[in-house]
């Protein structure tokens, strides 16, 4: 206990001092590298397992959250340099243990959208730790005992985690997420959001491709990342189209190339083989244990899962195929609304007559039985946009058009 708390205290002086380099007295600051280190060689004395993996995992909880990736890989460097041989297996648990903590920290209410999307962005931050350390890990033959699949599994199953709790939280509310609801601009640049979310996905996918076995048990959370950055694209494309429809608003052009844009990427959204499958497979995340039980090689002590699932439960409400079912019946009405406000606007705005054709084919997107979109409204949701497509049709016979549904 004394030599955790000492690991601990030493974390927590490391990580609050000056940014890694001179402290404010003119004082030298210890190194990024130096606290990796001071904190590895206190880990050496901690037995059993449970309690090195707790120690150092708590050291990069305190370090900033947007750490950049060959900091972190520096981190585990000095770990694998400074940990004995039979200590090194236990690198990926720690990456893995600082992301659980993460997660079991409660998550701000809709009402606190800037603190719900820095929650989210911290989070997705912290997944990284788990993409670094094969970099700095020996190989396996020599004590490393790196296992890049097992840590990718778990990347990508606590991302998703993160994406279904900060989206539950939000109450559907994903322009929270992203940082364009009134008065969080900024709070989470989308651009950062997908380009967290896009590293991940392409350390998986080339992964998958290099052993197809992999590609099997990676496949189904693949598919529900690429619709979480589809659905955070389109509302981050929706909010720049209200901005370009204010006012005198920038050029046809403009206005009608976002309206495109938000189209494309609302239909990559809710044309998802997420929003297709109704399966246990789909749309159910593996847990800390069932991963590590399914991947040999890393395969931990009952003591180190223990440390794991302690903080588990927070999100095993979140994990069920359930769990999207219910999510989805939140994020497709606003989705669909968005679209079609924005393209029936567009096309009002600038006369172009195939955003209002857009605006109406929502209609045989909503009503196609491959995707069941229309399931997700409720009775008055549905009489409501029934009213908007109405409005579509009348604008494009006022306009002199036919109406065409494909």
């Amino acid at each position: 206990a004394a030599a955790v708390a000492a690991v601990d205290s030493r974390a927590a002086a490391a990580a609050d001092a000056a940014p890694f380099g001179p402290s404010g007295g003119g004082e030298e600051a210890p190194t990024l590298q130096q606290m990796a280190a001071a904190v590895s060689l206190l880990a050496q004395a901690l037995s059993p397992d449970e309690k090195v993996v707790d120690g150092v995992a708590s050291f990069l909880c305190k370090l900033p959250h947007d750490l950049p990736p060959a900091q972190k890989t520096l981190c585990f460097g000095e770990a694998a340099r400074l940990l004995p041989p039979e200590q090194r297996p236990l690198l990926p648990h720690i990456a893995l243990r600082a992301v659980t903590h993460r997660q079991s920290l409660p998550l701000p209410p809709p009402a606190q959208p800037a603190a719900l999307a820095g929650a989210l962005r911290d989070t997705l931050q912290c997944v990284r730790w788990l993409t670094v350390p094969s970099a700095a890990a020996p190989p396996a033959g020599e004590g490393g005992g790196g296992d890049e699949a097992w840590r990718l599994v778990q990347a990508l199953s606590q991302a998703l985690l993160a994406l279904r709790r900060a989206a539950a939280a939000s109450s559907g509310h994903v322009e929270l997420l992203v940082g364009t609801a009134s008065g969080v601009r900024g709070a989470l640049p989308s651009e950062e959001t997908e380009a967290l979310l896009d590293e991940l996905g392409a350390h998986a996918r080339a992964a998958a491709a290099a052993d197809p076995l992999l590609g099997e048990s990676l496949e189904p959370m693949l598919f529900e990342l690429r619709f979480w950055s589809a659905a955070l694209r389109a509302h981050a494309e929706h909010a720049a189209c209200l901005r370009a429809l204010e006012g005198g608003g920038p050029a046809a052009a403009v206005v009608g190339a976002a309206a495109r844009s938000l189209d494309a990427a609302t239909r990559e959204a809710l044309t998802s083989v997420v929003m297709q499958y109704e399966g246990e497979t789909m749309g159910r995340l593996p847990s800390v244990a069932e991963v590590d039980a399914a991947m040999a090689g890393q395969r931990a002590g009952a003591g180190v899962l223990a440390v794991h699932l302690q903080d588990e439960e927070s999100g095993a409400a979140h994990r069920s195929a359930a769990a999207l079912r219910r999510l989805r019946r939140q994020l497709v009405p606003p989705l669909v609304r968005n679209v079609h406000h924005v393209l029936l606007e567009a096309g009002r705005k600038t006369g172009d007559q195939d955003l209002l054709h857009l605006s109406l084919y929502v209609a045989d997107l909503v009503a196609d039985a491959r995707y069941g979109l229309y399931s997700n409204f409720d009775a008055p949701g549905l009489q409501h946009l029934l009213s908007q497509f109405r409005a579509s049709a009348l604008e494009l016979l006022s306009a002199g058009d036919g109406v065409e549904t494909a």
